[in-house]
């Protein structure tokens, strides 16, 4: 500072003329940051598929389809349930016999038709059973919830609960 005039001296000028230029650079590249990221973001099943890339490129063909469609089947690893429906709103895990257990819950939480799914089995023309989820239409209804059953890390069954409507 000059103490004749309280104005920066030419150090101070060139320092402040600085520090500008550098707040303007961070300011343009959080820009572009925030920007590139917006472009990236991915939100459901396209970012749980991006999470979890490995085990979904890992998985078989058929089982791949049946993630893509949001299908459900026995021998699907947890990996694939989560990519296909998201976390579970509820978790159950233990050991017994045959080795590590777990049970995802799936379900309606909040008011009636507000962000629900239903449940359904439906029989493959190879015979095998798949668990399907869906939005509920105006005349579409039918039970809320559903419990997939893993032993060691492999969907075992399941069990639709809930009532219609």
């Amino acid at each position: 500072m000059d103490k004749k005039t309280s104005q920066p001296g030419p150090a101070g000028v060139i320092i402040g003329r600085m520090a500008s230029v550098q707040i303007r650079k961070l300011h343009l590249a959080l820009a572009a940051g925030l920007l590139w990221m917006a472009g990236c973001a991915e939100t459901g099943f396209e970012a749980r598929k991006h999470e979890r890339w490995l085990s979904y490129g890992g998985l078989p063909q058929e089982q791949r389809d049946f993630v893509e469609r949001g299908w459900i089947a026995t021998g699907m690893s947890s990996d694939a349930v989560y990519i296909a429906w998201g976390p579970p709103s509820g978790e159950q895990s233990g050991e017994g016999p045959e080795g590590q257990w777990r049970i995802w819950r799936y379900g309606t939480v909040g008011k009636k038709g507000a962000g629900r799914w239903i449940y359904r089995e439906e029989r493959r023309p190879d015979g095998r059973m798949i668990l399907i989820r869906e939005r509920p239409g105006k005349t579409a209804t039918g039970p809320s919830s559903v419990e997939i059953r893993f032993l060691l890390d492999k969907v075992r069954g399941w069990q639709i609960r809930g009532g219609a409507g």
